[in-house]
């Protein structure tokens, strides 16, 4: 056995983590969870139950909410995780998040599927403060070890200051210019991952544009800064806002494999695209 589905966590995880142990030695990927509440017992479950894999889980599949011990569980399979799946990106894991993913020198995809449907096609929520990641001496995003090895990754980025929103949630600005600020320091992470080959950075959810403080995919805002992602093939910015042709023109000189843009195109940005190139609009 290589996969192993645990829906129900509490109550017998002592005596499947020693099955696990004793008769399941090439165990690589484990799903922990199927959406209850978060739980003292839940976490230290999930916990207990990630201590099962003798050579390390290859892929973790997170489907409730968890605390500290699950991460500090999660964080002694960094060396050989390839595929992390969380459920929702809570308070918890947003203070921890690099903790996690500073020593991941392995991982390929990153997901954040969405809380509801569980479907990985759309993305959950995380505060821009855990994705930025920033050294408080350096005030530079830290060194996560996934920078080179991650090509897939699937998040919505949320938190970031957006007063030109005229509809739905918003953030202040405690003063002016600072969702642009955040923005960048954003697009300064995203531009460490210089294998990626498919980045989604919004979902269906939020495909009017108006979730909790837009990223915005923009040359004004910080695109630019991404002209090192050469092996991008997919990009998904549903819910960004609209993207100009000035962008597209940008996105076709600096990825050189782009297939697919799936996002609100103004009109003159997907005739450029459909007169120019074969990159597929969804």
């Amino acid at each position: 056995m290589e996969k192993l589905h645990v829906e129900e966590c509490i109550g017998f995880d002592q005596r499947l983590l020693q099955g696990m142990l004793d008769y399941m030695p090439d165990l690589n990927e484990i799903s922990l969870g199927d959406g209850q509440e978060e739980t003292v017992e839940l976490d230290a479950a999930m916990a207990t139950l990630l201590s099962g894999s003798r050579k390390g889980w290859k892929v973790v599949r997170l489907w409730s909410e968890f605390g500290t011990t699950t991460i500090d569980a999660l964080s002694k399979h960094s060396s050989t995780l390839m595929l992390l799946d969380i459920w929702k990106c809570d308070g918890t894991l947003s203070r921890h998040l690099g903790q996690v993913l500073s020593f991941c020198g392995n991982l390929h995809t990153l997901l954040f599927t969405d809380d509801v449907i569980q479907d990985p096609s759309f993305c959950a929520e995380i505060d821009y403060k855990a994705f930025i990641d920033l050294d408080p001496k350096t005030e530079a995003p830290k060194s996560w070890e996934c920078e080179g090895s991650l090509k897939e990754l699937k998040v919505y980025i949320t938190g970031i200051p957006s007063p030109d929103l005229e509809e739905g949630d918003n953030v202040e600005e405690a003063y002016p210019g600072e969702g642009r600020e955040i923005r960048g320091r954003v697009y300064d992470r995203l531009a460490r991952f210089t294998n990626l080959e498919t980045l989604w950075l919004g979902d269906f959810a939020h495909e009017n544009g108006r979730g909790i403080g837009s990223l915005k995919m923009s040359l004004e805002i910080g695109l630019g800064k991404l002209s090192g992602l050469k092996k991008l093939k997919e990009v998904s910015v549903l819910g960004l806002g609209s993207i100009g042709v000035e962008e597209v023109q940008w996105m076709v000189a600096n990825w050189p494999k782009l297939c697919i843009v799936d996002g609100t195109l103004e009109n003159e940005a997907t005739a450029w695209l459909e007169k120019n190139t074969d990159i597929a609009c969804p």
